[in-house]
């Protein structure tokens, strides 16, 4: 059985302002890495024409799933419109981000 080590950790102090102004930094890199969307969408059909007009116009989305009326078909679930907005991302080979207003 492997032994253990002793670890001794020193922290420095750090001012609360200081972690604040890291934390900025760290969230505006990973919003940079995102890059630009040209607007949202509320794309839930598996169309590859839709994914070359895509590509054509050089357009970028957001596809926000959100459940609104428990009519309006075709994808009135969560997991179902969930589903269909990954396919659509994943066909689009990354033009179509994904965006929900509930864990899925």
């Amino acid at each position: 059985m492997p032994s253990r080590r002793q670890v001794q950790v020193r922290l420095a102090p750090v001012r609360p302002a200081e972690v604040a102004a890291h934390q900025g930094d760290v969230d505006l890199a990973a919003l940079a890495r995102v890059g630009p969307m040209d607007t949202h969408a509320h794309v839930f059909q598996d169309v590859p024409a839709y994914y070359e007009f895509m590509k054509q116009i050089n357009l970028r989305i957001v596809d926000i799933c959100v459940l609104s009326r428990k009519d309006e078909p075709p994808y009135d679930t969560q997991a179902a419109q969930f589903h269909m907005a990954m396919t659509v991302h994943k066909h689009s080979d990354g033009r179509a981000g994904v965006c929900t207003t509930f864990d899925p």
